[in-house]
């Protein structure tokens, strides 16, 4: 038995041994409690070729789980351990609990996010302009424009969303270093020199269940930085968080 809260936090993960008594509907005739409960030591019961049994559990976990797998494990008379037929052994115990951590790898994966982008960026150097006549000019900053889309290809929604933009003059010296959210992006400028990142970032939902029906899953980008010195190569990498 593997059960998970909402959260994607384990709350039971145990291997339990089945009754084989009668119960009534509401009426379960063993009880465990996840938190105390043990795997390494047990005896697990015999099932003889064509028997069937009733099983009846109560597992009584701290938080409300939300997702969970129940596999039946068996292992023919051979794999028993001479001394005590019913006595499960190391080796066996070792491969349940590879089973278990790829079910966990598997469930993980299905309720992460994954941001995806489609940017095109571009650094522009500060330059003076004048007018024709001569009568009045206009300067522009040294300039890195970063448009496109970030969209999160997972199942699960992403919390403290943005860009982690990391930016070098020609001669290797750190010009930035800002984490963006997404929910300001659209046509928004920043300033590397006075930039300071929020405590808290933006959230993405999935393309997938019930959010997709109520917003999107995509943001969209248009946003200028503009810094003392020329950047000549920089990094734009999404981050993000599966919890809040």
């Amino acid at each position: 038995m593997v059960a998970y809260a909402a959260d994607g936090t384990l709350e039971v993960n145990s291997i339990i041994p089945f009754t084989g008594s009668t119960f009534g509907t509401d009426n379960a005739t063993q009880a465990f409690v996840s938190k105390t409960y043990g795997n390494s030591i047990f005896t697990l019961p015999i099932l003889d070729s064509g028997q069937t049994t009733n099983v009846g559990l109560n597992i009584f976990h701290e938080s409300l789980v939300t997702n969970w797998t129940v596999t039946p494990v068996c292992w023919n008379a051979n794999s028993f351990n001479a001394g005590n037929n019913n006595e499960i052994s190391f080796a066996q115990v070792s491969y349940l609990e590879n089973q278990i951590t790829n079910l966990n790898d598997l469930i993980s994966n299905l309720t992460s996010a994954n941001l995806v982008t489609s940017l095109a960026i571009k650094e522009y150097p500060a330059t003076t302009q004048t007018n024709p006549a001569g009568a009045y000019s206009i300067s522009y900053e040294n300039s890195l424009f970063i448009v496109g889309s970030v969209t999160n290809t997972g199942e699960g929604v992403a919390y403290n969303a943005g860009l982690h933009v990391v930016g070098y003059t020609v001669n290797g010296t750190l010009e930035m270093d800002m984490t963006l959210p997404l929910s300001t992006m659209r046509g928004t400028s920043y300033y590397s020199a006075n930039y300071t990142s929020p405590t808290e970032l933006s959230t993405l939902n999935s393309g997938y269940g019930y959010d997709s029906y109520s917003s999107s899953n995509s943001a969209s980008i248009g946003m200028a930085i503009y810094t003392p010195d020329f950047v000549s190569n920089w990094t734009v990498t999404p981050v993000w968080t599966n919890t809040p």
